[in-house]
């Protein structure tokens, strides 16, 4: 069985592989860039958040995937790493949300799923399972239901500043 950790990097790989065939689109000066991004989320971050619902993501893992569309986003621009451009002047000047916004958005839309199923169901089941036992030592894993409490408790957060 292949380690969720190694299944994400996979993804990251097949996505780069996207990224580089559609190389002569990215490079065509007369196609417009909300075009090219649109391709770009259909072709490239669409293979790299496949079954992005169910991730329990560490730091480092977020990490990469960020640095991954940023990278990404960059060559899309045009914008070459000499230019000293920050990665929040790209995301302004591509319009596009954050892939952790993007992320946060998929899991919390997941988990409304989930919970207006009936308890029967089997993913439903999963959710409220808890494992019998005692708990390893060290440090814990990430769970999915931590993540979706953090993901939770950010729009909590968020809402006030709205008003």
């Amino acid at each position: 069985m292949i380690s969720p950790t190694t299944a994400k990097t996979k993804g990251i790989g097949l996505a780069s592989v996207a990224h580089y065939v559609l190389n002569r689109v990215w490079k065509q000066q007369d196609i417009p860039i909300p075009l090219k991004l649109r391709v770009f989320n259909a072709a490239v971050l669409s293979i790299v958040l496949y079954g992005s619902e169910y991730w329990a993501l560490t730091p480092t893992l977020t990490r990469r995937l960020v640095s991954f569309e940023n990278r990404c986003l960059r060559h899309i621009l045009g914008i070459n790493w000499t230019d000293h451009v920050t990665n929040d002047e790209v995301r302004r000047l591509s319009g596009q949300p954050s892939i952790e916004i993007t992320l946060r958005k998929r899991r919390l839309q997941w988990l409304g799923h989930l919970l207006r199923m009936p308890d029967s169901r089997p993913a439903k089941e999963m959710l409220l399972w808890e494992s019998p036992g005692t708990q390893r030592k060290g440090k814990l894993r990430t769970r999915l239901v931590d993540v979706w409490r953090k993901d939770l408790e950010s729009i909590i957060l968020t809402v006030p500043e709205l008003q």
